[in-house]
Order: structure tokens, then sequence, then C-alpha cells
């Protein structure tokens, strides 16, 4: 028997310069570049090679408040390795800005 399980589609877009919209299943959380800042420390914290391997062996399940604790949002581990790569996706593709 075969189980095969989706990987609800996760997408992060900059809406302008410092707001950015992130989308979870049907879920869309508006956040500030401070906010965004945040949530990528969160997510990196909880994919350090240890705490997934903590977290696949466990509940395989994590939770994490975003938009300053407005959001409470629960992935599994396939979900939190793709807002990671959504989150890098747009540090590594930020345009340059003039000031």
């Amino acid at each position: 028997m075969n189980k095969v399980q989706e990987v609800q589609e996760i997408r992060l877009e900059a809406i302008t310069f410092c707001k950015y919209r992130l989308q979870i299943a049907n879920k869309s959380i508006l956040l500030s570049f401070p906010q965004l800042l945040a949530l990528r420390n969160q997510v990196n914290k909880h994919t350090s090679h240890e705490v997934l391997e903590q977290t696949i062996n466990g509940s395989n399940m994590i939770l994490l408040f975003m938009a300053d604790r407005e959001h409470l949002v629960l992935l599994d581990v396939p979900q939190l390795i793709g807002l990671q790569e959504e989150i890098e996706t747009i540090f590594y593709l930020a345009h340059p800005t003039f000031v």
C-alpha cells in the first residue's frame, strides 16, 4: 500500500519593497520586512539538522507564530522545508534599490 501525501502549496511574494504576502493553503498572511526576518530566523532554527532529526523522530509537526504572533501555523517537515526555500528565494532574488 503506497501512501502519497501532498504538500500544500506555500508561496511568498513581495508586494512592495517592505511588504510581503505569505500564502499557506487557504490562509494569506501579510508580513512587514522585520516580520519576515523574524520568520526566517524561526524557520532556520527549526530546519537545522539536529532539530529536524528530533522533529522527524517525534511528532513531525512544527508550530510557528507569524506576524508578531497574530497567526499560528502548524506545518509538517516537508511544508517547513518548502517555506524555508520560499524565504531563501525572496532574499536571493532581491532587487537592488537606489537610495
